[in-house]
Order: C-alpha cells, then structure tokens, then sequence
C-alpha cells in the first residue's frame, strides 16, 4: 500500500537500538490493521518524546496484536521552544479544537484555569491526554505537551519564575503587540520559554485585568482591532508568538538532523 505520509504512532517505551521490539496496545493494533489497513512490513514510524523518531516494520501476530521492528533513527531528538499556555476553560467541542490546534502549533505546557467568568465543564484530562497525542502524531512532533489540573486564576503563579514572560491576551486597557514587544524584549525560548494566558468567554473580569498588573513580568497584548472567539484567540496569539519569538524564526540547533518540510495536514 502507498502511503503520501509515512504512520506515526506515539509509544512510552524506550526507543534505542536497531532490532529492537515495540509491542503495541490492543487500540494501537486495532488503528492501524482496521483502520489504516496496515499490512506486515509496511514502514510506519515511532516516537517517544525522548530518542528521537525511528523507522519501523510492522509485524502482525494476529487480528489484535502487532509489534514495530525497530529499522533505524529517522530524527534525532530536539530542543524546542518552551511555550506554556494557560486558558481559561470553554466547552467541550471549544477546549478540545484548542486543545488540537495548539498541539499542532507547538505549544509545549497547557494549563487550565478558572476564571470569573468560566462557565464550562470540567476538566477532562485523561481525553486531552488522547488528543495531544493524536495531533503530535499527525504534525510530526517529536515530544508530547504536558497537561496540567486546572488552577484558580490567582493561584496561577504560585511557583512561577519571574524569569518567564507571560503575554497576557486582553481585550481592552493598555495593551501592545507580540510584534512590537520582540523588538525590544530579550527572550530565550528554549531554555527559559514564556506563556501566553488566554480568557474564557467574554474575556476577563476588570478585576483580573487589574490583578495581571501587579506582576512585571505580565505583557498585556491585543490581537488586532477584531472581537475573537476564545478559541480563536488562543490559536491566533500561538502563531503571533511562534513569529516572534518561536520556532518560525530560530533555525533549529539542538539536532545534527535537517528537521522535516512540514506542510498542511
């Protein structure tokens, strides 16, 4: 069967050496011989978050059990900017779009927040879980986002380090642009990293907004002269960081590998 991308699967075990074994689970197994009709020896590749992509050979042991034959590393593993995004949260169809988008951008730490104005449901980790995974499988991403329990809002930076800027997306008051804040403000994104705080429907409580200037290291930003849904908000602060300061302006160097010509899934 030919494929235009190669299968990505994303596994917890260690990923070392040639000839090495990786049994699949149950619902990994049922994906690829009944949904994508994989069959044996067809190449699919493998990550961990940790060693790196390899290639691998798909080997069938029955209608539920497969195995991934180790061939060879495709990509080393890299550093890559550390972006945390706190979002206040929305309803289901909402949060899990943003959930998979924001994945797909790059975002490395979630963190669920209640706000004055949350009015969701709660917080269903254990699917975010499963959604962070699919999309890192499908945007070629070598590591997986961490996804916090939610917090309060004023419990947020408790065991924050002042050393990390967060943007602050608000919808009125003194605000600037990711644009104009990078031309003057000094930021490493792999070893420091910086967030991007997002509020929920109907945006953040005046009092919020006046809470957030107690912290220096809180940017108020806008996003341009248009109202946004929260989601969009989220997704469109994400692609304004990623220009300014993120991956779409450092050439990678933690790896000897060219990193992959992504494209539109």
């Amino acid at each position: 069967m030919s494929r235009l991308f190669t299968l990505r699967l994303y596994t917890d075990q260690s990923l070392q050496s040639a000839g090495q074994v990786i049994l699949l689970s149950e619902q990994q197994s049922h994906y690829l011989l009944h949904v994508m009709r994989v069959s044996a020896g067809e190449i699919v590749a493998t990550f961990n978050g940790r060693d790196g992509e390899w290639l691998a050979s798909v080997q069938i042991k029955g209608r539920h059990q497969t195995s991934l034959y180790l061939i060879k590393q495709n990509r080393s593993q890299m550093l890559t900017p550390k972006l945390h995004l706190f979002f206040a949260l929305l309803k289901k169809d909402p949060t899990d779009w943003l959930i998979t988008k924001a994945t797909e951008l790059g975002v490395s730490v979630f963190h669920p927040i209640i706000t004055r104005h949350t009015i969701a449901e709660r917080a269903k980790i254990e699917r975010w879980q499963r959604i962070v995974i699919e999309a890192a499988e499908q945007s070629q991403r070598l590591d997986i986002p961490v996804i916090h329990e939610p917090k309060n809002l004023s419990n947020i930076f408790e065991e924050w380090s002042v050393d990390i800027p967060v943007f602050c997306c608000a919808e009125k008051g003194d605000t600037r642009t990711f644009l104009s804040l990078s031309s003057g403000l000094s930021l490493d994104p792999i070893k420091i990293g910086s967030a991007i705080i997002i509020g929920p429907e109907g945006g953040f409580h005046q009092d919020e907004l006046d809470w957030f200037k107690k912290f220096p290291f809180v940017y108020p930003v806008n996003l341009g002269p248009r109202l946004l849904r929260a989601e969009t908000a989220a997704i469109t602060a994400i692609a304004n960081w990623q220009l300014c300061f993120g991956d779409m302006v450092l050439r990678p160097t933690a790896s000897l590998d060219k990193p992959p010509s992504i494209g539109v899934l």
